[in-house]
C-alpha cells in the first residue's frame, strides 16, 4: 500500500502532515475504499520509516478530518463518508462569529426560496407523498405535545423539499445545511401548539404538487412571515450560539 520511497523527501517539520496527506490522497481517490482495515501502527511505523509518534499524529489528523476511525483495541479502518464533520465546522465558524440567529434565519429563507423553486420542477408524486406524510407526523407531534419529535418532523418536511431536487451533488453540498436548519426550527416557545404554524405549511405542499410557482412564494413568504413574528427583534438578534445553548437547555 505505501512504501518508504514516497516520504524520503518528508521534511522533520511536516513528517506528520505529510504523512496523513498521503493516506488521504489514498482515501479520497478510492485506493482505500470505506470499511477497509489499516495496517498497524507499528506496520505503519516500519514501512514509512517514520516513529510511531508520527504515525499517531497523522491518524490523529485524518480522524479530525472524518476520513480514519481509530477503535481502541480494534485497530484502525477508512471511515464511512459522513456530512458530520463538514457540519460540525459549519456550525463552529457560526458559533465563532458575529452572525445572528436573525442572520441564518434570513439565510434559510432565501435558500429554501429557490431550492422550492427547483423541487417543484423536479419533484416527483413520491416526493410530495413523503412530503404530505411528514406533515401529517408533525401535526400529530404538536396535537400530542411531543415537542421534540415535532422538532423533528419539522427539519425532515424542509429537507424533504431540499431531497426533491433530485440533483444528488447538490444534496452533498447542502447537507451540512441540516444542522443549521435543525438549530432554529423551534419557536421561541414551543408552547402553546399554535406557535408551530403547522397550518401554514399546507399552502406549501399544494402549491409543489400543483407545480403553482406564484402560490409557492406566497406560501413561503407567509410562512417565514409568521416566523418572524415569533421570533423577537430582541431574540433575532442574539448571537446563532443562543441557540446551541436554548437546545441543550
Amino acid at each position: 500500500m505505501i512504501n518508504d520511497s514516497e516520504v524520503d523527501s518528508f521534511s522533520r517539520s511536516t513528517l506528520s502532515e505529510s504523512v496523513a496527506k498521503l493516506i488521504q490522497e489514498q482515501i479520497l481517490s478510492g485506493e482505500l475504499k470505506a470499511g477497509d482495515r489499516l495496517p498497524t501502527e507499528g506496520q505503519l511505523s516500519e514501512s514509512l520509516n517514520v516513529s510511531r509518534s508520527v504515525v499517531r499524529d497523522a491518524m490523529r489528523t485524518l480522524a479530525a478530518r472524518g476520513l480514519v476511525d481509530v477503535h481502541q483495541g480494534r485497530g484502525m479502518s477508512v471511515a464511512q463518508p459522513a456530512p458530520d464533520v463538514l457540519a460540525d465546522a459549519m456550525v463552529n465558524l457560526l458559533l465563532r462569529s458575529a452572525i445572528t440567529i436573525g442572520d441564518v434565519l434570513d439565510s434559510r429563507a432565501t435558500l429554501e426560496r429557490a431550492t422550492a423553486r427547483v423541487a417543484m420542477s423536479s419533484g416527483r408524486e413520491g416526493d410530495w407523498i413523503e412530503l404530505e406524510d411528514r406533515l401529517d407526523d408533525f401535526r400529530t407531534a404538536v396535537n400530542d405535545g411531543n415537542w421534540q419529535l415535532a422538532h423533528t418532523m419539522h427539519v425532515e418536511f424542509h429537507l424533504v423539499i431540499i431531497r426533491a431536487m433530485h440533483l444528488p451533488a447538490l444534496d452533498v453540498l447542502l447537507s451540512p445545511m441540516e444542522r443549521c436548519i435543525y438549530l432554529t426550527s423551534t419557536p421561541p416557545d414551543p408552547q402553546p401548539a399554535g406557535y408551530w404554524e403547522v397550518e401554514a405549511h399546507e399552502p406549501i405542499l399544494e402549491a409543489l404538487r400543483e407545480s403553482d410557482g406564484d402560490r409557492l412564494e406566497a406560501a413561503l413568504d407567509a410562512h417565514y412571515a409568521s416566523m418572524y413574528r415569533q421570533y423577537s427583534l430582541d431574540f433575532r438578534s442574539k448571537p446563532f450560539r443562543t441557540t446551541v445553548i436554548k437546545s441543550t437547555t
